[in-house]
């Protein structure tokens, strides 16, 4: 019987740099070539994981976005997905309006995957998310609600400081309803607290890897 063996990406195989080294890199290729079953799970977008694990070899799908996604790294297909539903999604926006909290919401308008904000509303945490994400093909600014909350959505991602998420946070943590978690970003003062799919975490995702392989 294989052994599955699966990484999270930052605070673990990425160095502070957001990088993985060269020998880190070789000697997880050379397991590979040597049989070993091998992928990674991460909060991550497949965009961004790319970046920070390019000339790693993963032989199994990924799994991204806090296991809202398994995907195939080279082609880009989804092997399983999870969204909102139109009532989870009433949910969260009238929760969320009731703070001064402005998020990043991840899903697809006419079959691309987007992120949307309101651009008049960026702090610093988006600020910054913005700056090392320039040039992405999924940013989308907007101007008003309305617009912010269309498409096939699946991720929810509010930036603060933990005093102002806190609440939020309880809510959909405590609703059983959804998956929502809150950290600190590695290396920066902010916090982030993301809402997903109920059955989106990497554990899940791990178990419909090992049956998708």
């Amino acid at each position: 019987m294989k052994i599955l063996y699966v990484t999270d990406l930052d605070g673990t195989l990425l160095k502070s740099n957001d990088k993985m080294s060269e020998y880190t890199i070789k000697t997880i290729n050379n397991l590979i070539d040597n049989g070993m079953c091998f992928s990674y799970a991460t909060a991550r977008s497949l965009s961004s994981a790319s970046v920070v694990t390019k000339g790693l070899k993963t032989n199994i799908p990924v799994i991204i976005y806090n296991g809202t996604f398994i995907v195939n790294a080279y082609t880009e297909e989804k092997i399983f997905s999870l969204y909102f539903t139109d009532k989870e999604k009433e949910i969260i926006i009238s929760n969320l309006n009731k703070y001064p909290i402005f998020p990043l919401i991840y899903g697809y308008i006419n079959g691309e995957e987007r992120v949307s904000w309101i651009k008049t509303k960026e702090n610093d945490g988006i600020k910054r998310y913005l700056n090392i994400r320039k040039g992405d093909k999924r940013l989308r600014p907007i101007e008003t609600k309305e617009e912010l909350y269309s498409g096939k959505l699946f991720y929810f991602t509010c930036i603060g400081e933990r005093e102002e998420l806190i609440s939020i946070y309880n809510y959909f943590k405590n609703s059983n309803i959804f998956t929502c978690t809150l950290q600190q970003e590695l290396y920066r003062e902010e916090y982030w607290c993301e809402i997903m799919p109920k059955k989106a975490t990497k554990g899940n995702a791990i178990c419909t890897s090992i049956v998708i392989s």
